[in-house]
């Protein structure tokens, strides 16, 4: 089975009104649509879902949608490989996070979904982040249901970790940028999405525009990496990654 793209990622806030005005205010990126029900932020072919989160449920990445080319033969490889994931009326296939590692992981039909072209200081999803409590366990539970994947390749190097989507991919680690704060994210939450790297066409006006609102940024020396912090988004950590 193949992930063609991603195609959403849905993030639940504790405060909706105040989440929309931290993002517009602070990130420069307003909603394409705004309800009591959620916000939409749209990017080149996938779009950031906010929502509110129900009674007793944390902020953060609560589900993320993924594009394949044959949602029924999909549906069959997961149930065959003893997964529960169901094909729906409208095609869609879900998985909840307890079989993939704390990832609610929704497979759409790539036909089906509509074009979208960004509104904001980003244009498409890099990568998303899985924090894992091991790396090639996680790597072998999601070979077992979607199949193998060769290593993703990038900047000349081969990426055992990662489970491509298109262009983009998915990344497990157990480790992460800052050990001490993935050990947290997991101690507090268990497996699941931990950041979402997006990126934008300009990084260095971008992260200009970001420090000039008022964003809370984490900065990594290191790997020159950089993040938005929860603290500001309500709830997801954010890079902020070039082309």
């Amino acid at each position: 089975m193949t992930f063609l793209s991603f195609a959403a990622i849905r993030i639940a806030v504790s405060d909706l009104d105040a989440a929309v005005s931290a993002w517009r205010e602070q990130l420069g990126w307003r909603p394409e649509t705004v309800s009591a029900d959620g916000a939409s932020y749209p990017l080149d072919g996938a779009v950031m879902d906010m929502v509110p989160a129900v009674a007793g449920q944390p902020p953060g990445v609560t589900a993320v949608a993924v594009t394949v080319d044959d949602t029924e033969a999909a549906a069959r490889r997961i149930q065959s490989a003893g997964y529960r994931g169901d094909l729906a009326a409208d095609g869609t296939i879900v998985l909840p996070g307890r079989d993939l590692n704390g990832v609610a992981l929704e497979l759409r039909s790539a036909a089906a979904d509509p074009p979208r072209h960004s509104t904001g200081p980003f244009t498409r999803i890099r990568h998303v982040v899985v924090a894992v409590e091991d790396d090639d366990a996680a790597l072998r539970n999601w070979a077992r249901a979607f199949g193998s994947w060769p290593a993703h390749s990038m900047g000349g190097r081969e990426h055992a970790h990662h489970v491509p989507v298109g262009a983009a991919w998915f990344g497990f680690t157990a480790a992460g940028t800052d050990a001490g704060a993935l050990r947290r994210f997991l101690g507090r939450r268990g497996e699941g999405v931990y950041a979402v790297s997006l990126i934008t066409s300009d990084r260095s006006r971008t992260l200009e525009n970001l420090r000039r609102n008022g964003a809370r940024l984490i900065a990594s020396t290191d790997s020159n990496q950089t993040f938005v912090h929860p603290a500001t988004t309500h709830g997801v950590l954010i890079e902020v990654a070039a082309e």
